[in-house]
């Protein structure tokens, strides 16, 4: 604790200039955005009103405070009232402090002041005292009353209970705002105050700055907060803005001709929701400081402005969209329960809304989830979309912070905000999606099958992801299936295709006709009798009850995706194959009455299939002992998943293969898997680091086994690249394909 020295007042003139030099040397340009002095002796700091940081300009060379400071744009220098000599100071470039002979000298401390923009002139102001009141000193050396203190009105005229005021930049009045939140707007011709609003926030307002724009920033002594006020705007109220330096003695100043800039380093989160949403600075967008200890989803990245949609996006930046945090599992519709999974890192609060009314304003009133405390992790949330929300398209913003009481605008000191465009729709029918509405799982399979081979387990990678949309009331007919995702990768020499098969739908329920697949976009083709003709994905005659619905999504993925030039395979070896996956989507409509209790849901049954006409192993060969190819009958799928009703259950059991045909007939039927308990397929969450060519999964990936082994229940995060093991075979330089060479979507951490 500083101890305050009374300081023996200097009378002699010589003494005085003795003491504090007069160098003049004034700042060329206004040197801070902000100021902001503090304590005894005096601290200068310069504040940033952007992000609420503070950096120490100067420890001032005095013993008691400095106070009702000003810059003047007339002469370059900093004004304040200097305690110890209770006279009005100059401060220089170098902060040498410059105290000034007032003639008459007033023998008061003045704790509020400000200089007028175009006067040439310090105001000060104190409440009470014999010389209180508001006072004019006029500070242009050629004027006739240059340094004469003027006296505006007494104390007893204006009695207004502030800290701080600020001129305005081109009004030409000075604004302050009282202890219980009272906005005044005082005239420095006759001192007559104007009361103009109660702005809704009360406290000693030690600090009050304007921007060139005429928006007025008042910093509050206990907590360091700064509101911004519109003050010309219908409903003038302190919006939290940023975060400031907490002191019990507090003053500011500030280039009232400034603007409030971007900061020139990404240091912040913005979000990307049309301007009208506050995503601007300028708005006092939502943003975020960046610590990396606390964000949405796999990553958040550092910007020093908002990209606003539609005409920019989050990813224009660095071609790296960080919205990843939220994956809708409901669709939104009016008046019904909505899910969502949501990605969280570190311990923090969520707040989320949804402008239901699609005014393009987050309201307070449209607070969906309001500081959900969490942690790290994948929680399930839900919340009811409002029963009065307007259909159609609009935006919803998320934050995680540690701030209770975060509104949809303003400052966070840590955390990230992410902006998303959804729908509202009629409440008649409700989407399911599987993992989310965003997110996707990694299918991979070993074309070896049923011999274990190399167990690479990158023969074929998709990323995968259904959803099933049906009537949203309690029978909850199916209307519609879909099925999306990429052939993310092809590390097999043998030709297979990829399909699906629906367990609980019958073709007979299927509307065959509209049944839609596009790849890449585009509707595939296949080729029939030396014919050019549509593929169609629906698989065997409708109409047979009997059979889960197969469809097809590729019957060759070598016809979807290239290995590249000089390779064998397609994205399993470094530099080989397209940047971009191939694409599918597989829409289903659905004619009959199926209720949606009737469907497998999830990842239903997908499974690759031998391409026929295509050889495979010496397995496969006829009585006379050749090599044939195995057909289509020949299905590889996840562990204990049964075949579809095309598959050969003769080809269960060979090799390796420990499926035992006879359980089908079961509830738990044991299949596709080898003699150890490996399975021939798998399904991870998310977008796997699958391991290159030749490199065996066990080893690439060694807590696998013991997953399997323990049936789920140890090394449940085994997929992660941080338990990837270390064992490089045949002379590869890697075993784990990274995302620096073609996989550029990122995986699993």
């Amino acid at each position: 604790m500083l101890l305050f020295k009374p300081h023996k007042l200097l009378s002699a003139l010589a003494l005085l200039v003795a003491a504090f030099p007069a160098i003049s040397a004034p700042f060329p340009t206004c040197p801070s955005e902000a100021f902001l002095t503090q304590g005894k002796p005096a601290v200068l700091y310069s504040v940033s009103l952007t992000t609420g940081t503070y950096d120490l300009l100067k420890e001032m060379d005095t013993v008691n405070k400095l106070n009702g400071m000003g810059f003047n744009y007339s002469d370059g220098y900093l004004y304040a009232w200097f305690y110890e000599q209770q006279t009005l100071a100059r401060i220089h470039a170098d902060y040498s402090i410059e105290p000034l002979q007032l003639q008459p000298a007033l023998n008061l401390q003045y704790y509020i002041g400000d200089i007028a923009v175009t006067d040439n002139a310090q105001y000060i102001y104190r409440k009470n005292g014999a010389n209180g009141g508001l006072w004019r000193i006029a500070l242009d050396p050629v004027s006739t009353d240059y340094l004469q203190p003027q006296q505006i009105v007494t104390a007893q005229e204006l009695y207004l209970n502030i800290f701080d005021m600020a001129f305005h930049p081109s009004d030409g009045f000075i604004y302050s705002v009282d202890n219980i939140g009272r906005l005044y707007r005082i005239s420095p011709a006759n001192g007559v105050a104007s009361l103009v609003a109660n702005v809704g926030q009360t406290g000693t307002f030690g600090a009050v700055y304007f921007d060139v724009d005429g928006r007025l920033y008042i910093s509050r002594n206990n907590d360091g907060y700064i509101f911004r006020i519109v003050i010309d705007s219908a409903n003038p109220t302190a919006e939290f803005f940023s975060y400031g330096p907490a002191s019990s003695n507090n003053d500011g100043a500030r280039c009232a001709l400034a603007p409030v800039e971007e900061p020139t380093t990404p240091t912040m989160d913005f979000g990307d929701a049309p301007a009208t949403y506050g995503t601007k600075l300028s708005d006092n967008g939502a943003r975020h400081i960046i610590n990396q200890a606390l964000y949405l989803g796999e990553s958040v990245d550092a910007e020093n402005r908002a990209f606003l949609a539609p005409s920019e996006s989050d990813d224009t930046k660095d071609l790296q969209d960080d919205e990843d945090g939220v994956q809708f599992v409901t669709e939104l519709a009016r008046g019904e329960s909505a899910v969502i999974e949501v990605t969280t890192v570190g311990d923090g609060l969520l707040s989320i809304w949804l402008d239901s009314n699609r005014n393009g304003i987050f309201e307070p009133s449209e607070a969906v989830i309001a500081d959900r405390a969490v942690t790290t992790g994948n929680p399930f949330l839900s919340f009811t979309v409002s029963e009065a929300a307007s259909l159609g398209a609009t935006w919803m913003r998320v934050r995680l912070h540690n701030t209770a009481g975060l509104t949809a605008i303003g400052l966070a000191n840590e955390g990230e905000v992410e902006d998303y465009p959804v729908n509202i729709n009629l409440p008649s029918t409700k989407t399911e999606y599987y993992p989310s509405s965003s997110g996707v799982v990694t299918l991979a399979y070993e074309d070896q099958w049923p011999s274990r081979g190399d167990y690479d387990m990158n023969d074929l990678i998709v990323y995968y992801r259904t959803s099933i949309t049906s009537d949203n009331d309690e029978v909850g007919l199916v209307r519609q299936i879909q099925v999306e995702g990429e052939i993310a990768a092809v590390g097999a020499a043998f030709h297979s295709g990829f399909a699906v098969s629906i367990p609980g739908l019958k073709t007979v329920d299927v509307n065959a006709a509209d049944v839609s697949l596009l790849i890449n976009g585009e509707a595939p083709e296949a080729i029939e009798f030396g014919n050019t003709v549509a593929f169609m994905p629906l698989q065997g005659i409708p109409g047979q009850l009997q059979q889960d619905a197969l469809f097809e999504i590729v019957r060759d993925v070598w016809t979807a995706v290239a290995p590249g030039e000089g390779c064998a395979f397609h994205r399993t070896e470094n530099g080989c194959g397209e940047s971009e996956a191939a694409t599918f989507i597989l829409t289903i409509p659905i004619s009959g009455e199926v209720p949606a209790s009737q469907i497998g849901k999830g990842v239903f049954n997908p499974f690759a299939f031998a391409t026929n006409g295509y050889t495979r192993t010496s397995i496969f060969k006829d009585e006379l002992g050749a090599i044939v190819p195995p057909g289509d009958g020949l299905e590889i799928h996840l562990k204990n998943h049964p075949p579809s009703w095309r598959g050969d259950n003769e080809l269960l059991g060979r090799s390796s293969d420990r499926s035992i045909p006879s359980s089908l007939s079961t509830s738990n039927p044991i299949t596709y898997q080898t003699q150890a308990g490996l399975p021939w397929a798998i399904e991870i969450a998310g977008r796997w680091c699958y391991p290159s060519e030749y490199q065996d999964l066990t080893l690439a990936y060694p807590d696998f086994v013991t997953f399997v082994a323990s049936d789920g229940q140890l090394g449940a995060d085994w997929f992660r690249m941080s338990n990837a093991g270390n064992h490089p075979q045949k002379g590869e330089a890697g075993y784990i394909f990274q995302k620096d060479n073609t996989i550029s979507s990122g995986c699993a951490q």
